[in-house]
């Protein structure tokens, strides 16, 4: 493999790197885009299946398993089997107020309820708006069950926690503490044993290797603070540290590309489905994620190591390449332990 040595040499070198740079933000945007097309297409499909009744009821897209909820199988193949909760919406034609006291799954909610709207107060047309308590539209957007599933006796009574104590008055002091009581309500829950995945395990010894090796032979080090080896140092003081402004940048926008990516990625599709749905889980347990290790969490960026270190071995990575990707590392472990942080409580931290 040819270094990058000489004037032209060089040039199409560092030319050929930040084109394999912008390639992956290429993939992860297009990854984005297409994963937000197949939901428009899948909305407008089930408008069309069932003639706009997706629209008459209120947090639709919010139960977090289900994408299509009124179908048998949640609109992960698109059969047109619709459950209970789907005949439910088509007979009623459109009438919320009678769909929303009914209790079609037999499970002691009413569909209001389990909707987020127990007051039966939401009307058609009001589901793209922002959330405001004072409208008085549907009461919450959390803790939001499936009204053709029956649930357990836990769930129940958590939603029967979250009601207002007046329909004709919404207090914000209320919701606002029944909110902090359902995110937080399984925070002290048992610690969660979470099983070794060899996956994960090959690939963080794939990093650390990477990183040792740089270390040892690359003169990494040197790179990282130019002023403490100053006969070693091939790059300047400028050139450290624009490249961990660099990193910084592109790690961050690359999590919120991915952290896109999961949050709306449909459960069915091959390799990302899976853990696009672990991803979704917290977003009903928002404590799960504290109740596991912080290896377990953060180990979950470690499966993207060896792509990495292929691409970078293959494009005989540079100083500034290597330096890059190391507070590329440094980042992503830091940006997933802030992502943890952020939901224990604030006395726990």
């Amino acid at each position: 493999m040819h270094r990058c040595v000489g004037g032209s040499a060089e040039r199409k070198c560092y030319t050929s790197r930040a084109c394999l740079l912008a390639l992956l933000v290429a993939v992860l945007i297009m990854v984005a885009i297409a994963v937000m097309l197949e939901r428009a297409v899948r909305r407008t499909r089930v408008s069309r299946t069932l003639d706009g009744r997706e629209g008459w009821a209120p947090n639709y897209r919010h139960i977090w398993f289900a994408h299509d909820p009124v179908f048998m199988n949640h609109g992960m193949s698109g059969d047109g089997n619709l459950c209970t909760f789907g005949y439910q919406l088509l007979n009623a034609g459109g009438d919320w107020p009678t769909v929303c006291r009914q209790d079609r799954d037999l499970d002691g909610l009413t569909t209001g309820q389990e909707l987020g709207d127990p007051c039966c107060l939401w009307t058609p047309g009001s589901e793209g708006r922002s959330f405001d308590l004072a409208s008085r539209q549907e009461y919450r957007r959390w803790a939001i069950t499936h009204p053709g599933k029956p649930e357990d006796e836990v769930q129940q009574s958590w939603s029967m926690k979250t009601e207002p104590v007046n329909c004709s008055s919404y207090d914000v002091a209320q919701y606002a503490r029944q909110f902090q009581e359902f995110y937080f309500h399984r925070v002290d829950g048992p610690h969660e044993i979470t099983p070794l995945i060899p996956a994960k395990i090959v690939s963080f010894a794939v990093l650390v290797w990477m990183l040792g090796h740089w270390f040892w032979k690359k003169g990494l080090a040197a790179d990282i603070c130019p002023w403490l080896f100053p006969q070693k140092a091939n790059l300047s003081f400028r050139s450290s540290v624009l490249t961990l402004v660099a990193s910084f940048w592109y790690m961050d926008m690359t999590s919120g590309v991915v952290h896109l990516i999961l949050d709306y990625a449909p459960h069915w599709l091959p390799g990302i489905g899976p853990l696009a749905r672990g991803f979704q889980f917290h977003h009903t347990d928002p404590t799960a994620i504290v109740r596991i290790s912080w290896y377990a969490y953060v180990s979950h960026v470690h499966l993207l190591c060896p792509l990495v270190a292929a691409l970078i071995f293959l494009s005989d990575a540079s100083r500034v390449q290597r330096l890059f990707w190391f507070w590329g590392a440094i980042f992503v472990h830091l940006f997933q332990t802030a992502h943890r942080w952020a939901h224990f409580r604030q006395d726990s931290l």
